[in-house]
């Protein structure tokens, strides 16, 4: 056991000196990993300098294959089924403006109208 005084209040404290010695060697441990991290570079050379010999093609089977084809074609039909849905929206919104003015000839309210075709 070690004991230390606080300064502000005069009370003796007492505390095992392995629970000391057991953040001081935490403390110490991470300041030397921290200091000593490797330069990129040398990591880089020590990841490569791993690998020797050449590595020989991995076969393809048709699964795989097939798998890319799906996914390609998927990238794309998407953007042009999007393309097409706004599209749609487009003519919609138009269709729905010029067909549908029936209740708006029959109003002679500005703001009727202006609620009715741009309220809802």
């Amino acid at each position: 056991m070690m004991s230390a005084v606080r300064r502000h209040c005069e009370k003796t404290v007492r505390f095992q000196t392995s629970l000391i010695d057991h953040f001081l060697w935490h403390a110490r441990t991470k300041t030397v990993a921290i200091s000593q991290r490797p330069v990129k570079s040398d990591l880089m050379s020590t990841i490569l300098g791993g690998f020797d010999g050449e590595f020989p093609p991995v076969a393809r089977r048709i699964g795989y294959r097939l798998g890319l084809i799906l996914v390609t074609m998927a990238m794309v039909v998407l953007p042009l089924l999007y393309l097409g849905l706004v599209a749609g929206v487009i003519y919609l919104l138009y269709w729905h403006a010029t067909a549908n003015l029936g209740p708006l000839k029959s109003t002679h309210s500005f703001r009727a109208i202006v609620f009715l075709y741009a309220g809802p």
